[in-house]
C-alpha cells in the first residue's frame, strides 16, 4: 500500500463521524472552509524502513484538524469538546482502515492526540476547531537491486 491507497479510507472514517459535514484530504483541498464542521486529513511526516527481505515498514505521521466554526467564536470551543471523543472512536473503530494498513492509532504518549479546542489557521482565515495527530502504520514488499 502507499498513501494514495489508504488515504480515502482514512477520508471516510472522518465523514462517517457524527457532525462532521465534510471530509478533504490532500487531492481534494477547498481554497476555503465554507462548511463547518469540516475536516482536513493530510500527512504531516513519516519514516520508512527496507529489509533485505524486501519487506518496507512505514510509519507515516497524520494530522486531522476538524474546524467547528468559520471564526473564532465562544460557543464554537463547547461545540468542538464531543469531537474528542467521536474521533478517538471512529478511529478505533476502523484501526486497519478496511486492511489496507496494519493500524492507524492515536499517536503514543507523551505525544498529544489533539490539541484544542483553540484557534486555528486555514489559508487566510482564524476558525475554532480541533488539531487530531494519528500514526499510520504499513507494510508492503518492495523490490531491492544491488
Amino acid at each position: 500500500m502507499a498513501i494514495e491507497d489508504w488515504m480515502g479510507a482514512l477520508k471516510t472514517v472522518f465523514a462517517g463521524i457524527d457532525g462532521i459535514e465534510q471530509a478533504h484530504i490532500y487531492e481534494d483541498l477547498p481554497a476555503s472552509i465554507q462548511t463547518v464542521p469540516s475536516a482536513i486529513i493530510l500527512v504531516t511526516s513519516g519514516s520508512q524502513s527496507l529489509g533485505d527481505s524486501g519487506v518496507n515498514v512505514a510509519i507515516h505521521r497524520v494530522q486531522a484538524t476538524v474546524y467547528v466554526s468559520l471564526q473564532v467564536l465562544g460557543e464554537a470551543y463547547g461545540a468542538a469538546i464531543p469531537f474528542i471523543k467521536k474521533v478517538r472512536d471512529a478511529v478505533g473503530a476502523n484501526m486497519t482502515l478496511g486492511g489496507l494498513v496494519s493500524y492507524c492509532l492515536p499517536v503514543d504518549p507523551p505525544e498529544d492526540f489533539y490539541a484544542g479546542p483553540g484557534q486555528v489557521r486555514y489559508g487566510d482565515k482564524e476558525h475554532v476547531g480541533i488539531i487530531f495527530r494519528l500514526k499510520v502504520k504499513e507494510i508492503e514488499d518492495v523490490t531491492i537491486g544491488g
